[in-house]
């Protein structure tokens, strides 16, 4: 049996990317949600996994720690929301997103 070749392409040889970035076709946006309470001693890292999102989204239940300070200093859109439980919570956050694909953490 005799299968055709594959059909060369920019994304498949990496040629619209670059080496270590996420690899998400450039016509798509993508939006972050995260849920945090007191996460100061995470935040920070995980943010700055996230540079190459067009949009975080940070849904805080009244953090008590630096961890809304750390987010507005990564120019994270920054809602509160009293915690109801991780599904309504994630839910709220990918209701309040822009972009047409979201990751959740």
């Amino acid at each position: 049996m005799h299968f055709p070749e594959p059909i060369a392409s920019p994304v498949a040889n990496n040629v619209l990317f670059k080496k270590g970035e996420p690899k998400v076709c450039p016509a798509f946006k993508v939006s972050a949600v995260i849920i945090t309470y007191n996460e100061e001693q995470q935040i920070e890292r995980t943010l700055s996994k996230l540079h190459w999102c067009d949009e975080i989204i940070i849904v805080d239940s009244y953090s008590t720690d630096r961890t809304v300070e750390i987010c507005y200093s990564k120019r994270c859109k920054v809602l509160f929301r009293h915690f109801d439980g991780y599904g309504s919570q994630k839910q709220f956050a990918v209701s309040q997103a822009k972009k047409r694909l979201d990751t959740m953490r």
